[in-house]
């Protein structure tokens, strides 16, 4: 499917907003998710923002065999004391360089083991996006700047059953004749 899409259009960037293992089918859970991870490998995958099931073994887990099992970069942007987890990758094609910032929901620390965490802090999703896009299009060629930036947030979103319907996976979610 993705050599297709690749096919049809030379300008593709194949990024993941994470949650690639963990929450994994059994076949590659019970295999500590290596298959998942040659599969995107051997897919080319861009890069993935860090999503909470990437932590669920734990920072040590994550930055000691995932990462480097993963032919690809992982991003973060407002965790802190996460070595390998950079806050943003920059993907050039057609001499357009497009900028992917990595960030999670606060939440996080409420979605894993606590002890697997000890020592990462996290910030404010937004400030940290902010902070990075700022930077990446300060046209200071100091440092890295980018024509685009597209932020990547790992971040839950439930709409109230009072504000909307959804019969069909496939059909948008609209607001409910009773709600009007």
């Amino acid at each position: 499917m993705i050599e297709s899409l690749r096919a049809q259009n030379e300008n593709l960037i194949f990024v993941s907003n994470g949650d690639a293992v963990g929450g994994s089918a059994f076949e590659s859970a019970v295999l500590k998710d290596i298959p998942t991870l040659d599969v995107l490998n051997a897919m080319s995958l861009d890069l993935s923002n860090a999503g909470n099931h990437e932590f669920d073994q734990g920072w040590d887990d994550f930055s000691g065999r995932i990462i480097p099992a993963s032919d690809f970069p992982y991003l973060n942007a407002n965790l802190s004391n996460t070595p390998g987890l950079a806050d943003y990758s920059i993907v050039e094609t057609q001499g357009v360089s497009v900028a992917f910032v990595g960030t999670i929901t606060e939440e996080f620390p409420t979605l894993v083991m606590p002890t697997g965490i000890e020592g990462i802090e996290v910030s404010d999703a937004v400030d940290a996006a902010n902070a990075v896009a700022s930077q990446l299009s300060d046209g200071d060629n100091q440092n890295d700047e980018a024509d685009i930036v597209v932020v990547l947030t790992h971040a839950g979103y439930q709409v109230p059953s009072s504000q909307s319907r959804c019969s069909s996976p496939s059909r948008p979610v609209r607001p409910s004749p009773t709600s009007r």
